[in-house]
């Protein structure tokens, strides 16, 4: 009989993506260390903030096999995916040995941040290798330099209470964006809807991945808009348990009014790509965005007609919707 992680898991978009592109995604880690030749401690703290960065509930990532599901479609040279999937890597592993740090340490000790800057120096220039004298080139600039700016904020606000985050949640994550404007630049292709259709995600991942992290953001005093709802309803003697969390958000309208926000951003990506080249993409976000909707309904059900019998079920959607993307 198959436990409960497993049939969460089987239910997965995620976890599907990562299954599909398991061999490249190997490749990709050995390709990194051959084309970039970054110091190994560099790479073993990398991987292992990848590898350490699932919560307690073991959520599957796409962020490692985001850039094989946006360049499926794509007519590249093979040498050439390998190597921005190389430098796609290097950029998710700069975000995630960042952010790993800082929520371990609430810092970024020297060792760190040496092999952080080395991995996202190696992935800009790389992507900049790409993008330099086409048409994409000051788009790739423009998405980096927003990306440094986002992330900034991000630090620097991340404990204000007053602060409105929207517009330094999704500039933080334009490193992705870059690094599509590259496969695009690399495939010589004159339409920019996947790069646009990535960039309409932006917000809704943020989204979810703060669902998916809310236990974390709470202990780590992230004041994510979710954390946000938690406190302002919590009263000092709630537990703060992912259940308790997840339970308390249920019955603020904010959650659903918020994810709302996620389901549109994925349908505009979806309009967006196209139907013949983008397949991959289509059939993970089709299933994120139908995941989507079922939960927001039954948010709804659930704040009209209040009924602890229906909290497990709620639960087990955001759950599943949380970790879909993260």
């Amino acid at each position: 009989m198959a436990t409960a992680a497993e049939s969460r898991d089987q239910s997965n978009p995620a976890k599907r993506v990562n299954v599909k592109f398991a061999d490249q995604l190997k490749q990709t880690r050995e390709d990194l260390a051959r084309f970039s030749k970054l110091h190994p401690d560099f790479l073993k703290q990398c991987f292992a903030a990848i590898d350490d960065g699932e919560p307690a509930m073991s959520r599957p990532s796409v962020g490692e096999s985001f850039a094989h599901l946006v360049a499926k479609g794509l007519t590249l040279d093979d040498e050439d995916r390998r190597v921005l999937a190389a430098a796609g890597l290097a950029m998710f592993g700069y975000t995630v040995l960042v952010d790993h740090e800082i929520d371990k340490k609430g810092y970024l000790d020297g060792r760190a941040s040496i092999a952080a800057s080395a991995l996202l120096s190696w992935g800009i220039a790389t992507g900049g290798r790409y993008t330099a004298g086409t048409p994409y080139a000051d788009v790739f600039l423009h998405n980096v330099g927003r990306a440094f700016a986002g992330q900034y904020e991000d630090i620097s606000l991340r404990s204000d209470p007053e602060t409105d985050r929207r517009g330094s949640d999704v500039d933080k994550n334009r490193a992705i964006v870059a690094l599509i404007v590259a496969f695009t630049a690399a495939a010589r292709d004159s339409d920019n809807r996947l790069i646009r259709s990535v960039e309409a995600l932006l917000e809704s991942f943020q989204i979810l991945d703060d669902l998916a992290d809310i236990e974390e953001d709470l202990g780590q005093n992230n004041l994510t808009g979710f954390v946000r709802m938690f406190k302002e309803r919590a009263g000092a003697t709630v537990p703060t348990t992912r259940a308790e969390i997840y339970r308390t958000i249920m019955n603020d309208p904010r959650a659903q009014t918020t994810l709302e926000r996620t389901k549109d951003g994925i349908e505009k990506a979806l309009l967006l790509l196209n139907p013949e080249r983008d397949q991959a993409m289509i059939a993970y976000l089709g299933e994120l965005h139908d995941g989507t909707i079922v939960l927001v309904e039954a948010l709804d059900d659930y704040r009209r007609n209040p009924s602890p019998i229906k909290e497990p079920e709620i639960m087990r959607r955001i759950e599943q919707v949380a970790t879909g993307s993260s």
